[in-house]
């Protein structure tokens, strides 16, 4: 990941259970973006160019992620697992069964969005969430 060097001192100004920035995928053109406002929706995240301030999300990916010690009180490791999700027909990762037992115990997940868009992924590049704008997804 690449990162500003303030990084933690916004996410920590936010004073939130957990909070962190949205990063593109990895994937070979960086299509897609690592979180989801919904569970139950299986629209792409919804990106608007320069956007800022906090957006309340259900799943984040882990990149760029803080959470307080205290969610661990209510929320149980256990939770981080990689597990086979019938409707998806995938494998679903750590950070979506994390953030499903998030949901389940209350406590709500936030994205930076300014700090997103100042975050890059490294794959065989440093991928942005422009890239994801840039392949059509909005």
């Amino acid at each position: 990941m690449t990162l500003p060097k303030d990084a933690l001192l916004r996410l920590l100004a936010h004073d939130k259970p957990v909070v962190g920035a949205l990063c593109s995928t990895r994937g070979p053109m960086g299509n897609r973006v690592t979180g989801a406002e919904s569970f139950d929706s299986t629209a792409p995240m919804t990106l608007r160019a320069g956007e800022t301030g906090l957006r309340r999300v259900e799943v984040l990916g882990f990149g760029v992620t803080m959470i307080r010690t205290t969610v661990f009180d209510r929320v149980p490791v256990e939770s981080f697992e990689m597990r086979w999700s019938p409707e998806l027909q995938a494998v679903e990762g750590e950070d979506f069964s994390f953030f499903r037992a998030l949901k389940r115990a209350g406590i709500a997940a936030y994205a930076d969005m300014g700090l997103s868009w100042e975050v890059g992924h490294i794959g065989s590049v440093p991928l942005g969430l422009e890239n994801v704008l840039t392949e059509g997804r909005k």
